[in-house]
């Protein structure tokens, strides 16, 4: 077998040759190719990096909106928070006025009669806890105040 391989040593060297001029001309034909799509791909690189930058730009656009909103909604809340609350602040809950058993012929009736004018004032103790009422008056000025900021802002 060795004495095969001396004898056609130059058929085997001329193989190899063969095969490494195969293996460099494949190689540098698709360096040759992939040379020529390089400025097809450096554009696509391109328009996709505009693509990005103006998405970039619309991203911030919408973020300066949004806080532009929030900062106005926030100053209309530091305003409402800041307005004093007096503390003697009247709040009138109207009952509806009971109608008076009818009294005993010649007896004097204890109520309001048909002409009696009303004065729109109670005269009855009501038990009635408003602090209620200052946190839902709170909480309707908050939504207030924002409405107002996202409509300043959607302008």
């Amino acid at each position: 077998m060795i004495a095969l391989l001396v004898k056609q040593w130059k058929l085997i060297a001329f193989v190899i040759a063969a095969l490494v001029a195969t293996w460099v001309w494949v190689t540098v034909g698709h360096w040759h190719q992939a040379a020529e799509r390089v400025p097809a791909l450096e554009k696509e690189v391109l328009r996709e990096k505009r693509g990005r930058e103006e998405d970039l730009a619309n991203i911030t656009a919408a973020y300066s909106d949004v806080l532009r909103a929030s900062e106005g909604y926030q100053r209309e809340l530091k305003a409402i928070r800041d307005l004093p609350v007096p503390d003697n602040t009247v709040i009138r809950v109207c009952r509806a006025t009971p109608v008076p058993k009818p009294a005993a012929e010649g007896a004097v009736a204890g109520g309001p009669g048909p002409g009696t004018t009303t004065t729109g004032v109670l005269h009855e103790t009501l038990d009635l806890d408003t602090r209620p009422l200052y946190g839902d008056a709170a909480r309707c000025d908050g939504l207030s105040a924002q409405v107002r900021g996202l409509l300043e802002a959607a302008r």
